[in-house]
């Protein structure tokens, strides 16, 4: 089938692993394809997360945890994003910075 619209369509796909955590997605337009992979460790937490856009390069985000189990960082081997949580273990955000490199724009 052919469509000379100027509506495209997409089609999603999920790959779960057995705790339920979302470990991959691609997205597929007439553009091309997107995905993105993830790891996470054995509290089923995020450390990982490569994401390749459907033109450019894959970036890899790494991910680390606090003791209470809230994000404390992201990084993308470039910039860190460092996050700030309520002390009364609530799990509250309070903030988000980000460290840009000298090289970011």
């Amino acid at each position: 089938m052919t469509y000379n619209g100027t509506n495209t369509s997409s089609l999603a796909v999920y790959g779960y692993d057995g705790a339920g955590n979302l470990l991959n997605e691609s997205t597929t337009t007439d553009a091309g394809t997107a995905t993105s992979v993830r790891t996470t460790n054995n509290l089923n937490q995020i450390t990982s997360n490569v994401v390749t856009p459907v033109s450019g390069p894959a970036v890899t985000f790494t991910y680390t945890h606090n003791g209470d189990g809230t994000l404390a960082s992201k990084s993308d081997g470039t910039n860190t994003w460092a996050y700030t949580w309520d002390p009364d273990g609530d799990q509250r955000l309070l903030s988000m910075s980000c460290e840009l490199s000298a090289s970011s724009p």
